[in-house]
């Protein structure tokens, strides 16, 4: 199966009070090139970001999602913990662009999920929606990211974390952007 889109390029950008700190966790994207970011799971421990559970879908050879094709991605010192948090796009046609989040109390209690709808047809993304997860979902974020380079095009591919004094202090983003093949 060849996909209609792949996903090409890797922008790096850095967020929170201490955006160039090494992180504690890291993964930057899977190896197929069809493999867009359709979840995330977190989990906080002793004040680190100790699991990290990133879960891909391949884009199908008609431009759609393929929700029945995914793979799971787990790092982090504790890979197969519970996860405190934990989010997928509801819809199927949804892939992850950003992510904001806060930590309280050795825990991830609040996930901002930013998310784009990708046109079967041409690849473009719609207009950015906003999920909440977490014990707190409402609660205000210690960092917050999305792509600012052509954000119709642009998708999180991977992100590395660290935490410190109970707080998310270094989040990285890794965007890729949808081209047709």
């Amino acid at each position: 199966m060849v996909s209609k889109f792949k996903v090409t390029g890797e922008i790096e950008e850095r967020y929170g009070v201490a955006p160039n700190n090494p992180t504690e966790v890291e993964f930057r994207h899977p190896d197929n090139d069809d493999a867009v970011l359709v979840g995330i799971g977190l989990r906080a421990k002793s004040d680190n970001i100790t699991t990290l559970n990133l879960l891909y879908a391949r884009i199908g050879e008609d431009g759609t999602i393929n929700q029945d094709d995914t793979v799971l991605i787990k790092k982090g010192v504790a890979p197969n913990n519970e996860l405190e948090v934990w989010f997928q796009c509801p819809n199927p046609d949804e892939i992850i662009v950003g992510c904001g989040m806060r930590a309280k109390s050795d825990n991830v209690t609040t996930l901002h999920i930013h998310t784009r709808k990708l046109n079967s047809e041409t690849g473009v993304l719609s207009q950015s929606h906003t999920h909440r997860a977490g014990q707190i979902p409402n609660h205000e974020l210690e960092v917050d990211g999305r792509a600012t380079a052509d954000v119709e095009r642009s998708c999180l591919r991977g992100m590395a974390l660290r935490m410190k004094d109970d707080n998310v202090t270094t989040m990285v983003h890794y965007y890729g952007s949808i081209e047709a093949r």
